[in-house]
This record gives structure tokens, sequence and C-alpha cells, in this order.
């Protein structure tokens, strides 16, 4: 019996043992494979916003030209060793100069001046001369008076239009220049009598006929805005330098026109040749048609049949 129970042992233990192997085995077997994790991408949000092209910056390229440089003048120095004078009202720089026995070229030079046409009254100004006391004359153009005696008046050349030189020297279409007291004063300088008589011939009344009619003195100069910039007046010649508007209507009047504007100035300043200049460029241009006269054109009182100076 001993050995039965052995046997029997035994066969428990084997079959034990067996169990124990399926069991481990099965759980081995059973253990499931892990599956791999796969990434789900997200959804990949939408946009409305249609993407444009932004616009790419341009450099702008400006060509740049060189400028010359700036011319550096020399500081003018006032001449404050000459004598002072204190402008009057009505002064011009030539009548200055003509007073003061000097030139309007030294005055600019010796007062810094840049535009001899801008000096005012109460102005010190620096003279190399002293300069002959004048009573002051108006700013503005003086009125005609009857209270001047005749030998204040000044006398200067008017137009006597249909004369056909019977009186005096013809000009024109059978018009003549005549001589005449006109009712504004004489000054003893005759730069100041240029300058006042073509102020007064812009201003006086026109006339009564019109050129080439019945005798009668005549006006060309009416209206006209003419004004004096300069005068020099040298032994034998005046050189007048005018600016302003000149307006041309035809052989016959231009003719009149010319000769009393250029005969006065001859006369007035008492010498038998004038070089005039209108807003730079020499008078004779206006009226000489043909373009043969030179820029530096002289006139002469032969143009209008006027009697020389001795």
């Amino acid at each position: 019996m001993g050995w039965i129970t052995k046997w029997a042992w035994a066969v428990v233990l084997v079959t034990t043992l067996a169990a124990c192997n399926l069991t481990t085995s099965s759980r081995l077997t059973d253990t499931p494979t892990p599956e791999p994790i796969t990434s789900v991408p997200s959804a990949t949000p939408t946009s409305d916003i249609i993407p444009t092209n932004t616009p790419t910056a341009t450099a702008t390229f400006t060509a740049t030209v060189p400028q010359p440089p700036t011319a550096v003048l020399p500081s003018c120095i006032p001449r404050v060793d000459w004598k002072q004078y204190v402008v009057l009202p009505g002064d011009t720089l030539f009548r200055i100069a003509e007073r003061g026995n000097t030139t309007i070229a030294e005055l600019t030079t010796g007062n810094c001046i840049d535009d001899p046409s801008k000096i005012t009254a109460g102005q010190i100004l620096y003279v190399p001369n002293d300069v002959a006391t004048v009573t002051p004359r108006p700013t503005q153009t003086p009125e005609p008076t009857a209270t001047l005696r005749p030998d204040e008046r000044l006398e200067a050349y008017a137009i006597l239009s249909g004369d056909d030189g019977a009186q005096w020297p013809q000009i024109g279409c059978g018009d003549s220049l005549i001589l005449q007291s006109l009712p504004i004063a004489r000054s003893e300088y005759a730069a100041e009598n240029i300058e006042t008589l073509i102020a007064y011939f812009g201003t006086a009344p026109e006339g009564t006929n019109t050129p080439s009619s019945s005798a009668d003195f005549y006006n060309p100069l009416h209206g006209y805005n003419l004004s004096v910039d300069s005068i020099t007046i040298s032994p034998g010649q005046v050189d007048v330098a005018l600016s302003g508007d000149m307006i041309l209507s035809g052989v016959c009047f231009d003719a009149i026109l010319e000769a009393q504007l250029v005969g006065n100035i001859l006369y007035l300043a008492n010498v038998n040749n004038a070089r005039i200049t209108l807003n730079g460029d020499n008078l004779i241009s206006y009226f000489d048609m043909s373009g043969d006269a030179p820029d530096d054109y002289v006139y002469t009182r032969d143009k209008f049949n006027l009697p020389p100076v001795p």
C-alpha cells in the first residue's frame, strides 16, 4: 500500500506541475500585444481672409545736380570819412549827385546802395563834397500854378500841330516843335528840369486837337508813365535812363512823340548829343522800324531840325 500512496502523490504532483505550466503558458500567450499609439492630426482652422501680396517697398533715387558755390562778394564799407547829407523829400540820387558835383556810381559805391531808386527822406548819405541846398520838392508831381513869374517858369518844346513848319522846325506829318513857357517852376539844375518836364507831360492835358488837324498845341506824352532813373550830363552829351511803357500809334504820331521827348532832353541839357535808354534798351529801337540802328545810337539835334548849341 505504501508504494501505491507514493505513486498517487507522484501523479498529483505531476498533474499539479502540468497545470501550473499550462496556466503560465496561457497567461504568457493571452497577454495582448500593445497597439502602437497613432497621433491623430488635429483639424487645421480655416480662415476666410485671403492673403494678399504685400507690396515690396521700392527705393527711389533722386539725382541731385551739384550747384556751383555761391560767390562771396567782398563786404561793402561805407565811406564814413565823407560828409553826411540828409535826404530831403523829393530827392533822387542823381539830383544829389548833380548838386554835390559827383556821380551816381560814386554815391552808390560810397553808401553801399543796391538800388539807386530806393532812397527815402531822412536817410543819411555820405557824399564826397558839399551838396548845394535847394528848396525841398514834393514827392508828387507839382501842380501847375499861374502865380509863377515868367522868369520862374520852365520853357520847353511843345507840338504845334498842322503848322507845316511855318514858324518852327517841322517834324512828323506837317507838325512843328515850338518853345512854350509852361506853368511849372524852373530849376537851376538841368537834370531836375528834365525829370520835372517828363513827369509834367505825362499828366498834362493832351490838347484840344489831334495832330495834323487845325493848328493847336498838342501833348503826345499825355498818359505815359515814364520815369527818370538816372541822368548824366557831360560836355556835349547827356545820358538818360528811362523806365516805363512806350506805346506807338503810327508813323505821324510816333514822330512827334519821339521829337517832344528827345528834343526837350537835348534842349534842357543844352547839349548837341543824347544817348537815351528805355527799360535798358536804346530808345531808338522803339522808333526805328528798320532795325538797323546800333545799340549805342546817339540822338543829335539835326534829327529834329533843332539849332545846334554853339
